[in-house]
C-alpha cells in the first residue's frame, strides 16, 4: 500500500528529461578462451549462457566439461581445461628392443622401429583408441640370424653364434695359410662382412740334386713328394721320399748315392775262392781243396742291395760209402776215403761181372759194385759151315761137339770143354769148303774180304756220306755162289730236325756234312749248340738245343706292400699291392721283358687319403684329417636334421664308407586348426611364423602367433575363437537403437525430446569386448537465458508447455504478436520474438509505471532463470 502511495505521488511529480529512455542490456562474459586440439560449444556468451568444451579425437579433456556465464560479467571457472593426448599402455620398448616415434601429423599414432641387429615382426604403426587401448598387439624385434658362414677351400669357421654383431673366426687345415683378414663379422642385413679370407697352400722351394742319382719331383705344394732313386751300381743312403711339410721344408732329409759294395765273401775251410772286387755286378767263385767236394752254390753274384746272391758254400770231406758184400764172392780194402781202393774177387766156378779195383772218387766209387756169376765159356767158337750140339748155357765142365755141313770136312780137334776159368779149352775146329767167285766193289764203296772158299765171308762198307741198302755181309755158299744179293751204296740223309719251340732252324740241305743253325725268339735264349751237322751214322751232331725264356733279376721290395710271383722269365708277371691304408701308385703288374728288365717303373704305396668333403649346407662338418680310417662328423644348424649317416669313415681304398648326409630344414607340419577362425600362413617349415585370425564376431584368446621350432613343434599353446561381446550400452535420457553387440556391430544412440546428444552418436564394438569409445550422454536442451524483450517482464510459463514463456508488457504498453516464447529443441528461442508497444502517457504516469515495473521484476527474479 505504501508503495502503490508513492508511486501515485511519483506520477504526479515525474516529469521526461531525456528524449530516449534509458534499457537494461544482458551482461556478456564473452567468448570463452580456445583450447588446443579442442572446441567449444555456444552461440551466447550472455549472463546465464553455457558453453561445453569438446576434445578432437584422440584426445581426452582434463578439466571442466561445462562454464556458465555468471552475473558478474565473468565465466564460473578461472581454469581453462585442456586437451591431452589420450593415453594408452606404454609400449614395451626395452624388452622387444623397440624404438618409439611419434607421428607429428597425426595425434595417437606412433611408429615402431627396432634398433640396429633387430628385424620387426608385427604392425609398425599403431594407434591409440579412445577406449586407451591400442589398435593392434605390440610388434617385437628379433636379433638378426645370419646363415651359415661361408665356406672356403681347405678352410673352417670356428662359429659360437650366427646373431648379429657375433664374429667367426677362419683357420686353415695343416698344410695352408690363411690370406686376409681371420674374422668375419655377422652384419645388420644378415650377410657376413667382405672380404672373407682363402687359405692357400705351403709351398717348399725346389729339393737339392744328389750326385749319382735322380729326384722325381711330384709337386712342391703341401703334402707333395719327391722320389730319390740312384744310377745302377749305387745305393741310396737315407730316405727315398721326402715330403713336403705344412711349414714350407722338406721332411725325410736329403739321402746321398753311394757304390753298392757287398761285404767281402767269407773264407771256407778246405777250400778258397776267387774275386777281383766287391761292387754291385760282380762274382766270387768257390773251389774245393782235393779230396773235398762242395757244398751249396759254387758262383755268388753281388746283388743291387749290396748282398751276395746266395749263402757260402761248405767243403766237406770226401768219404765212399762201404762197398757191399757180394755173393759167392768177396771185396778186400778197409780205408774208404777219398783215393782208397777196394779190390773184387769172386771163389772158384765164378768169374767177376764188373770191374774188380774201384777206387774213392770225388762223386763215390769208381764204377758200380760188380757181381760174381757162375763161369759161363759164352757160346762155343763159332765155325763156318760146321755146327755143334745146341745147349743153353755153357757153364763150367760142359763139352760140345764140332760137325761140319755137307760137302765141308772139319780140320781140328771137334771137342771143346768149358774150364773153371770160364775159358774153352782150345781153339775150334775149321770146315774147309770150295771157294766162290770173286766179287767187285759197289759204287762208292768197299769190298773186304780174304778168302773166297765155302763159308767164308765178304764184308762191304761204303765212302763216307753213303750208307748201305743191303746185307753188309755175304757168305760163300756150298752152292759155289754168294749168299744174298749184292748191296749198294746211297747217301747219307738225316732226318728232319724237330722244330724249336720259341725259334727257328735255318738250313734246308739234310745230306751228310750239311749244317743246320739254330735262333730264338725274341725274349729266349739258346741252351744248346748253335748249329748241328748231319753225321755218317744219319744222326745230327750233339743233342737239340732249346730256347728258354729271358730271365730277370728278382724286383725290389715294396715298401708298405708286396710282391708276388716266384718266376722272374720272360712274359711271367709280378702283381704289386699295398698294405691297409696305402694305396698303390703306379702299374699294379710288371712284366719281364725280352731284355730281361721288368716292364714301366717300380710302383709306391702312398698313405690313403679320401677326397675333400664338400661343404654341409646348413651344417658344418668336424674334422679335417682325411686319411685312412680317420672320421669326420656332421652336425646340421638350428631348425635342421640331418638326412644320413653323422660319421663317415676314410676307408683302405681312399673312398668314404658311406654317402655324405645332407640337412633338411625342421618341418613342423601344419598346426592346429581353431573354431570360428583361420590360419594365416602357408610355409611350416623351422623360423616361419603361422597367425591365427578369429571370424567376425569372434575375439582371439591367446597368442596369434605360433613360430615352428628347432624340435619340429609349434611355440606356445593353440589360442581359441570366443565370441566377441561388448556390455550393453546405456544412456540416461535417451535409447539405444540395435540388439547386437558383437564385435564389428554399431550402437546408435538418440536421446529423449528436450534432450541433445553430447559425445559420439554410434560407438562400434571393438577387439577385447571394448566399444570404440566412450558412451555420449543426453544433456537437457537449453536455449539459455530468453531474450530480455524491451518493456516486457517474463510472467512463468505456460500451463501447458514447460518449454514455452509467457511475457506480459509493462503499463503503458502493448503487446504486439503472441506473448509465447518456445525453446525448441535446436536450443533456441523460436522467433518471431514478442514486443510491447508505448501507449501514450504523460511522464507521471511513465515514472510510477517504471517503479512498478523494478518492483514486479524483483519479485519474479527467479523466473530470469527459465
Amino acid at each position: 500500500d505504501t508503495a502503490d502511495a508513492y508511486l501515485g505521488i511519483y506520477k504526479h511529480l515525474l516529469v521526461w528529461y531525456s528524449e530516449s529512455p534509458p534499457y537494461c542490456v544482458p551482461l556478456s562474459c564473452g567468448k570463452p578462451p580456445p583450447i588446443h586440439h579442442g572446441y567449444s560449444k555456444g552461440e551466447t556468451f550472455d549472463m546465464g549462457s553455457k558453453v561445453e568444451f569438446f576434445c578432437d579425437e584422440g584426445y581426452e579433456l582434463i578439466g571442466d566439461v561445462s562454464w556458465t556465464c555468471q552475473k558478474s560479467g565473468k565465466w564460473s571457472k578461472k581454469q581453462s581445461p585442456k586437451c591431452v593426448p589420450t593415453k594408452c599402455p606404454e609400449p614395451p620398448l626395452a624388452e622387444n628392443q623397440l624404438v618409439l616415434k611419434e607421428l607429428t601429423y597425426q595425434v595417437g599414432v606412433v611408429h615402431f622401429s627396432c634398433k640396429e641387429g633387430y628385424v620387426l615382426h608385427g604392425s609398425s604403426v599403431l594407434k591409440c583408441l579412445p577406449s586407451q587401448q591400442w589398435n593392434d598387439s605390440f610388434p617385437f624385434c628379433k636379433v638378426v640370424q645370419c646363415s651359415a658362414p661361408p665356406y672356403i677351400p681347405f678352410g673352417d669357421p670356428l662359429t659360437s653364434s650366427l646373431h648379429f654383431g657375433s664374429t667367426v673366426k677362419y683357420i686353415c687345415v695343416d698344410g695352408f695359410l690363411l690370406k686376409g683378414e681371420s674374422t668375419i663379422r655377422c652384419q645388420a642385413d644378415g650377410s657376413w662382412s667382405l672380404p672373407l679370407p682363402e687359405c692357400i697352400p705351403v709351398e717348399c722351394p725346389q729339393p737339392e740334386e744328389i750326385q749319382n742319382g735322380i729326384v722325381d719331383v711330384q709337386g712342391l705344394t703341401f703334402l707333395s713328394t719327391a722320389l730319390y732313386t740312384c744310377k745302377p751300381g749305387f745305393e741310396l743312403l737315407g730316405n727315398t721320399t721326402i715330403l713336403c711339410g705344412e711349414d714350407g721344408q722338406w721332411l725325410g732329409g736329403r739321402p746321398a748315392c753311394k757304390p753298392i759294395q757287398c761285404p767281402r765273401p767269407k773264407k771256407i775251410p778246405n777250400g778258397k775262392y776267387s774275386v777281383t772286387n766287391f761292387h754291385y755286378g760282380q762274382t766270387v767263385r768257390y773251389s774245393c781243396d782235393r779230396g773235398f767236394q762242395l757244398q751249396g752254390e759254387e758262383t755268388l753274384k753281388c746283388l743291387e742291395t749290396g748282398e751276395w746272391s746266395t749263402e757260402v758254400p761248405s767243403c766237406k770231406p770226401i768219404n765212399c760209402q762201404p762197398p757191399q758184400p757180394i755173393e759167392n764172392g768177396f771185396v778186400e780194402g778197409a780205408d774208404y776215403s777219398y783215393g782208397a781202393m777196394v779190390i773184387y774177387s769172386c771163389v772158384p766156378g765164378f768169374q767177376l761181372s764188373g770191374l774188380a779195383m774201384q777206387t774213392c772218387e770225388e762223386s763215390g766209387w769208381s764204377s758200380s759194385t760188380p757181381t760174381c756169376i757162375p763161369a759161363d765159356c759164352g757160346l762155343p767158337p763159332h765155325i763156318d759151315f760146321g755146327e755143334y750140339v745146341q745147349l743153353t748155357t755153357f757153364l763150367f765142365g760142359t763139352i760140345i761137339l764140332y760137325s761140319c755141313y755137307s760137302g765141308y770136312e772139319l780140320l781140328g780137334n771137334p771137342v771143346l770143354s768149358c774150364q773153371e776159368d770160364g775159358a774153352w779149352n782150345g781153339s775150334a775146329p775149321a770146315c774147309v769148303s770150295i771157294e766162290c767167285t770173286l766179287l767187285s766193289p759197289p759204287e762208292n764203296g768197299f769190298l773186304h774180304f780174304t778168302e773166297n772158299t765155302l763159308g767164308s765171308a765178304v764184308q762191304y762198307t761204303c765212302k763216307p756220306g753213303f750208307t748201305l741198302v743191303g746185307s753188309d755181309t755175304r757168305l760163300c755158299l756150298p752152292s759155289r755162289q754168294w749168299s744174298d744179293a749184292a748191296p749198294y751204296c746211297k747217301a747219307i740223309m738225316c732226318n728232319s730236325p724237330t722244330q724249336l719251340m720259341n725259334g727257328n732252324i735255318t738250313g734246308e740241305n739234310f745230306t751228310y756234312g750239311n749244317v743246320i743253325y739254330y735262333e730264338c725268339d725274341p725274349g729266349y735264349q739258346l741252351n744248346g749248340p748253335t748249329e748241328r751237322r748231319c753225321q755218317e751214322n744219319q744222326k745230327w751232331s750233339g743233342s737239340e738245343p732249346i730256347c728258354i725264356p729271358v730271365s730277370c733279376s728278382p724286383p725290389p721290395v715294396l715298401e708298405n706292400g708286396q710282391v708276388t710271383g716266384e718266376e722272374y722269365t720272360f712274359q711271367r708277371h709280378t702283381e704289386y699291392s699295398c698294405n691297409e691304408g696305402f694305396l698303390l701308385d703306379g702299374d699294379r703288374r710288371r712284366v719281364c721283358l725280352a731284355n730281361g728288365s721288368w716292364s714301366g717303373i717300380a710302383p709306391v704305396c702312398k698313405a690313403v687319403t679320401c677326397p675333400v668333403l664338400v661343404p654341409l649346407l646348413n651344417g658344418r662338418i668336424i674334422g679335417s684329417d682325411f686319411g685312412f680310417k680317420k672320421e669326420v662328423h656332421y652336425h646340421c644348424n638350428e631348425g635342421y636334421s640331418l638326412q644320413g649317416v653323422s660319421t663317415l669313415t676314410c676307408q683302405s681304398d681312399g673312398t668314404w664308407d658311406s654317402e655324405a648326409p645332407h640337412c633338411e630344414p625342421v618341418i613342423c607340419g601344419p598346426p592346429e586348426d581353431i573354431s570360428h577362425g583361420f590360419l594365416n600362413g602357408s610355409g611350416f617349415t623351422y623360423g616361419e611364423i603361422a597367425q591365427y585370425v578369429c571370424f567376425a564376431g569372434y575375439e582371439l584368446h591367446g597368442n596369434p602367433l605360433r613360430q615352428c621350432l628347432s624340435n619340429g613343434s609349434w611355440s606356445g599353446r593353440l589360442p581359441s575363437c570366443l565370441p566377441c561381446l561388448c556390455p550393453s550400452p546405456q544412456i540416461q535420457n535417451g535409447v539405444v537403437l540395435g540388439t547386437d553387440f558383437s564385435c564389428g556391430r554399431s550402437a546408435q544412440f538418440q536421446c529423449l525430446e528436450g534432450f541433445k546428444l553430447l559425445g559420439p552418436s554410434e560407438v562400434t564394438c571393438e577387439a577385447a569386448g571394448k566399444w570404440s569409445s566412450g558412451f555420449p550422454h543426453c544433456g537437457q536442451i537449453s536455449c539459455g537465458s530468453p531474450p530480455i524483450i524491451p518493456n516486457t517482464f517474463i510472467n512463468g510459463s505456460s500451463s501447458t508447455d514447460e518449454n514455452t514463456i509467457i511475457y506480459t508488457c509493462l503499463t503503458g504498453f502493448v503487446m504486439q504478436g503472441s506473448p509465447e516464447l518456445t525453446c525448441v529443441e535446436t536450443g533456441v528461442w523460436k522467433k518471431p520474438y514478442p514486443s510491447c508497444e508505448l501507449l501514450s502517457l504523460n511522464p507521471v504516469a511513465q515514472a510510477v509505471e517504471l517503479l512498478f515495473l523494478k518492483h514486479h521484476v524483483k519479485q519474479n527474479k527467479s523466473a530470469l532463470n527459465v
